[in-house]
């Protein structure tokens, strides 16, 4: 009996041990496609800015403040209105509608 008992709890542990590198392994899995999504959100935005300093609609000067700014906005993840024609919004996605436009 005592035998029976000590397997049990060796699987058990084992078990425990294979719980804890499948959490961990599944925490980095995530970790690496936040920081991929990150990347690509980033480079999304500096190519935005890029195209209107470009096109000459916005300084150079003004390049890192645009860009942290349109990162910062994707930030919260949540959708804004800035008015009734809006469905709702990205941050992110309403103020480079709003540099397109105003910066022509």
């Amino acid at each position: 009996m005592n035998n029976y008992l000590e397997a049990a709890q060796k699987a058990r542990r084992e078990a425990e041990i294979r719980a804890k590198t499948a959490q961990a392994e599944l925490a980095a899995f995530h970790d690496k496609q936040a920081r991929e999504k990150w990347g690509k959100l980033h480079a999304d935005n500096a190519e935005f800015v890029e195209n209107l300093i470009r096109e000459g609609r916005l300084m150079p000067r003004d390049r890192a403040l645009f860009v942290h700014a349109l990162d910062f906005a994707e930030m919260p993840e949540t959708c804004v209105e800035f008015s009734e024609y809006d469905n709702g919004q990205s941050l992110n996605s309403a103020l480079r509608e709003r540099l397109d436009f105003y910066l022509k």
